[in-house]
């Protein structure tokens, strides 16, 4: 179904990296967000180590939701018109959706790996990987 949405005021601080503010209809939203950050207190670095396919976070399939059995549900939507009258949002980020409007299918992904190589008295230690 295809509808008009009237916004009165809408308010948004911040929004980070592939996360989507879509008024309106829309088919498909698939905001994708992979991020590898690697700190080190001494800059040294290791041929290859940046890939995403060392580390299987970026490789495992994603799970997906099954479909809800013996969910009832009632709604009556006016014929049209999304009507809103204020949206205040601080922020939205990694792959974050905010839709008004109808959606067909969302599929948001967002994969961090943080490692952090620090010293411990002349030693370097790590990596920590952290989600």
């Amino acid at each position: 179904m295809r509808r008009t949405v009237m916004i009165r005021e809408l308010k948004m601080d911040s929004i980070g990296s592939a996360s989507v503010l879509h008024v309106g209809d829309v088919a498909v939203i698939r905001p994708v967000n992979w991020v590898l950050a690697l700190q080190r207190e001494v800059p040294f670095f290791i041929e290859g180590e940046g890939g995403f396919s060392n580390y299987s976070l970026f490789t495992e399939p994603i799970p997906q939701p099954g479909l809800a059995s013996g969910v009832r549900m009632s709604r009556c939507n006016d014929p049209g018109v999304i009507r809103v009258n204020f949206v205040d949002i601080s922020a939205i980020a990694a792959s974050s959706v905010v839709q008004l409007g109808n959606s067909g299918r969302v599929d948001a992904e967002a994969r961090v790996v943080n490692l952090r190589h620090l010293l411990q008295g002349e030693r370097p230690v790590g990596p920590v990987e952290e989600d």
